[in-house]
């Protein structure tokens, strides 16, 4: 049987809605996500109504409100605005921004942005800044593994870092392949949580999965891993 869904308006306060996606799937259990752009899910067993799943939102009602508000402050918080005199957060502040027309595209970084841009319009200016965060990260990034890797391991058979536009982690790592993929995202983060999810990923190449020991080694390795971690909830996964 193959997967169902329909989105449906749902009241949060008598002047505030938000589309709620609900989906019957092959499982035992309701459940309950929201992204960390604000998107809420619910996944259904088959045999489950619409109906019951709409009551069951009810009784959440109050709780998705309240993480709704906490992602709206952040995106708030975080937000970058791509015009003249706009302002782009990363590395966990702002940095204001100054836009100049000009024949070629280009983006310098220093204490401040400046794009050299064809097209003004703040769409096109967005795309300019992506583009140029992918380059300058994967090499912020690389540089930062290098240093953490050769903390942990004695070669430096570092793996390969990929850069992702991933929806809900911040970086995953495929052991056998060696290869870490970061989430652009991440560019947004404190270089202190930058670091603890380097480090969380290294970690995997010696634990595979979110054991004990895994748990041991990053506190080992990072005795305040769990503080980092709490961290990133401050970050919204958009620019």
């Amino acid at each position: 049987m193959k997967n169902t869904s329909k989105v449906i308006e749902f009241p949060l306060t008598t002047t505030t809605k938000t589309n709620v996606i609900i989906t019957k799937k092959r499982m035992k259990n309701m459940r309950l996500t929201i992204s960390k752009t604000g998107k809420v899910a619910v996944s259904i067993p088959y045999q489950t109504t619409y109906g019951y799943a709409y009551e069951f939102l009810v009784r959440k009602r109050s709780w998705i409100a309240s993480q709704l508000s906490k992602i709206n402050c952040n995106l708030n918080k975080d937000s970058c605005k791509f015009v003249d005199n706009g302002n782009i957060f990363v590395l966990g502040q702002n940095f204001p921004l100054k836009l100049e027309l000009s024949t070629k595209n280009k983006v310098i970084f220093d204490n401040g942005f400046t794009i050299y841009t064809k097209d003004l319009s703040e769409d096109f200016v967005r795309q300019q800044f992506i583009k140029w965060c992918k380059k300058y990260f994967l090499d912020f990034f690389t540089n930062r593994l290098k240093y953490i890797y050769l903390q942990m391991f004695k070669d430096n058979n570092y793996p390969i870092i990929k850069i992702k536009t991933m929806k809900s982690m911040w970086g995953n790592c495929n052991f056998v392949k060696r290869v870490a993929s970061l989430n652009i995202y991440l560019s947004k983060a404190r270089i202190e949580c930058i670091d603890y999810v380097i480090t969380h990923e290294l970690a995997h190449l010696i634990h595979h999965n979110h054991s004990k020991d895994f748990h041991n080694l990053m506190t080992t390795l990072m005795p305040d891993w769990k503080v980092r971690k709490k961290m990133l909830k401050d970050y919204s996964l958009q620019f």
